[in-house]
């Protein structure tokens, strides 16, 4: 899974994405083609040039999560509609840090073998 690039609106040649690495939990619900999801993981900070600024910003990434439902359409084919949060921090050169949390919703179609 990739985050396309973010562009802050008050900052427009400043770019972000998340690559996150997660484990999935899956729980059917019974009778009904359902289930619930969850992942949990860590997530890595991309920057473009413009964002890092100088040498001495580090870019760190953290903790990703992730809950929703699946809709299963026969065997192969789910329906998934998710909430997500990516979490990074910059730490400054001078030791000032940012904790950011970029959250989504997405609805996503998938393929299982």
């Amino acid at each position: 899974q990739y985050i396309l690039p973010t562009y802050p609106v008050a900052y427009p040649s400043v770019s972000y994405s998340y690559i996150p690495l997660y484990g999935i939990a899956e729980i059917d619900v019974p009778i009904l083609p359902i289930s619930a999801v969850g992942k949990l993981g860590y997530n890595f900070q991309l920057v473009n040039d413009a964002y890092r600024g100088s040498s001495s910003v580090q870019i760190e990434g953290g903790l990703f999560y992730a809950y929703g439902l699946d809709l299963h359409l026969g065997n192969h084919f789910a329906i998934e509609g998710l909430y997500s949060v990516n979490s990074s921090r910059v730490v400054s050169g001078l030791g000032y840090s940012l904790d950011i949390k970029n959250s989504a919703y997405s609805i996503a179609l998938g393929y299982s073998l």
